[in-house]
């Protein structure tokens, strides 16, 4: 079991919601991987599998899993009772509920967490954003920088997307104005675009059965390993998921909100990441896969394959450099050989994915 620990976090504790998620439960791990504490939320059947997925290489000693029903409402005294920091990971995911409760989920989510914390006087907080909350694809991203999409038009176009981005947008709102009214809590934004990469020690435990939904943004990649795949994302940026997971880490360290401004930043992977060039790659270094993948002929193209940041604002921030990503080849075929493992665990539980929609033909 890991036992690594840093000697300025090892006694310090750190509340984490959304760790049965794809980012959330890599922020899981490199929080114990650098010697912090930490206490995971997590509600039903998914508490016994996300103690069980942290006990597969950390000890029980280093982290407790709690029950929260629903962040927008409760008492979390008890919960947060000797917490050193936040980091607020969960949020309602694109079409899995309707726009109004995706919309009053997000921002009272946040809102109350941010609240609770205040109380239970919490220092600090980082709450994860999206790209898209930003005025996305066309950046800058500054802190002043908002999608201008409103709620009203999300709930009337009805895709998924647009309700996705209004719910990150309002919802860094309602973050920014309480960091105004509470500065007794330093609370940073990280807004990552679209997170591709391998799933984090252990998480095979919170993938129990096949389920598209639950490879998260790792479905895109998984869908290349289809020959009759012809859709794909169609926005530019992407970024390696144990990056997106070392900004909200890094953010818990950063400078205080005095010294550096407010602190909401979008980070990408400044790496051209082509999806032409990610099937391209696969068929280059996993020749075995050739006859599973997707058309290379129908990915998009753009004329960049990445966005601009101000990368300088960003390691004043975080204290990430431009050269310290992932590069995309590299995130493409750990995605890939971690998507066939938990492919292979399925088969050897005897699932037959030729049968699950979705799943390879």
């Amino acid at each position: 079991m890991s036992s690594t620990s840093s000697s300025t976090s090892t006694r310090k504790l750190i509340f984490v919601t959304g760790g049965t998620g794809f980012i959330g439960f890599h922020i899981l791990t490199q929080l114990l991987d650098k010697g912090y504490h930490v206490r995971a939320a997590a509600r039903g059947r998914k508490i016994s599998l996300l103690k069980k997925a942290l006990s597969a290489n950390y000890s029980s000693d280093n982290f407790e899993v709690v029950e929260v029903r629903d962040v927008c409402f409760g008492d979390f005294s008890l919960i947060l009772k000797g917490i050193d920091g936040i980091i607020h990971a969960a949020a309602p995911l694109p079409g899995r509920v309707s726009a109004e409760i995706a919309l009053r989920t997000a921002i009272e989510g946040s809102l109350h967490i941010l609240r609770e914390a205040v109380r239970a006087k919490v220092p600090r907080a980082v709450v994860t954003s999206a790209v898209l909350s930003y005025d996305y694809p066309k950046g800058p991203y500054g802190a002043d920088s908002w999608n201008p999409i409103t709620k009203e038009e999300a709930i009337a176009f009805g895709l998924p997307s647009l309700i996705y981005a209004a719910q990150k947008k309002y919802s860094d709102l309602a973050v920014v104005e309480f960091s105004y009214i509470h500065p007794e809590i330093d609370v940073t934004l990280v807004g990552p675009p679209f997170n591709y990469g391998p799933f984090a020690r252990g998480f095979e435990h919170l993938l129990p059965e096949p389920d598209l939904d639950s490879l998260s943004t790792n479905a895109t990649i998984y869908s290349f390993l289809r020959p009759d795949t012809t859709a794909f994302p169609i926005v530019p940026g992407a970024i390696d998921v144990r990056d997106t997971a070392r900004a909200h880490v890094l953010a818990l360290e950063s400078p205080l909100s005095p010294y550096v401004g407010r602190k909401r930043v979008a980070i990408v992977c400044p790496h051209e990441c082509s999806y032409k060039a990610a099937i391209e790659i696969i068929a280059r270094e996993r020749p075995e896969l050739k006859d599973r993948l997707a058309d290379v002929r129908r990915a998009p193209e753009w004329s960049c394959n990445t966005l601009p940041l101000d990368w300088k604002r960003i390691s004043e921030v975080i204290g990430m450099n431009r050269d310290s990503f992932f590069p995309w080849e590299k995130t493409v075929l750990d995605a890939v050989d971690s998507l066939l493992r938990i492919e292979n665990l399925w088969k050897e539980k005897g699932f037959d994915l030729k049968k699950v929609k979705g799943f390879i033909r």
